[in-house]
């Protein structure tokens, strides 16, 4: 009998221990591409450095979630993408449009790419802007012998190279 409730109690810690483990997902998976993940408004005929900077956005989370469509081989993504923008604080409003993406990758190959536009507003005096975006649904077809989690959504701000050096000169995180 004891070899019996010892079994029963390692059969019932087994099943709770699959309790904690997570769920593996399915879908493509979601990120922000680091070097493009900040972009440094500059003032006109400013410096092209840290003292000609009017306002520093950024992108601080991109989540995902997808439907499978085993059938047609395909998933359809939403992706839901926060932005905060700092600047000094000014007696004047302002508003700055910037222009970010939306890739799908697998491996080192880009799948696709849409080009979108997010809007910060500064009330006056004002030092921080957010932002909240759920651009257009992300189709992915597989490719034969691919599985959805082959496939990875990648959002960034659309840099210029100048600005992509900036943000390379200056770090990832330019404040």
């Amino acid at each position: 009998m004891t070899r019996l409730a010892s079994l029963a109690g390692l059969a019932a810690l087994l099943f709770l221990t699959g309790c904690n483990t997570q769920r593996i997902s399915i879908c493509p998976g979601s990120a922000i591409l680091a070097d493009t993940a900040t972009e440094a408004v500059m003032r006109p005929g400013a410096p092209q450095d840290l003292s000609g900077v009017a306002a520093t956005a950024s992108i601080t989370d991109v989540n995902s979630s997808c439907i499978f469509d085993r059938a047609k081989g395909t998933t359809l993504s939403s992706v839901d993408i926060d932005f905060r923008a700092t600047r000094t604080p000014t007696a004047d409003a302002v508003s700055y449009t910037l222009d970010y993406f939306v890739t799908v990758n697998s491996a080192a190959q880009l799948v696709s790419k849409k080009l979108y536009k997010v809007r910060f507003d500064f009330a006056p005096g004002a030092a921080v802007a957010t932002a909240s975006e759920s651009p257009d649904q992300v189709q992915v077809t597989l490719e034969r012998g691919h599985l959805p989690n082959d496939y990875q959504v990648l959002v960034g701000f659309q840099l210029t190279p100048e600005q992509l050096a900036f943000n390379r000169k200056m770090g990832r995180y330019v404040p």
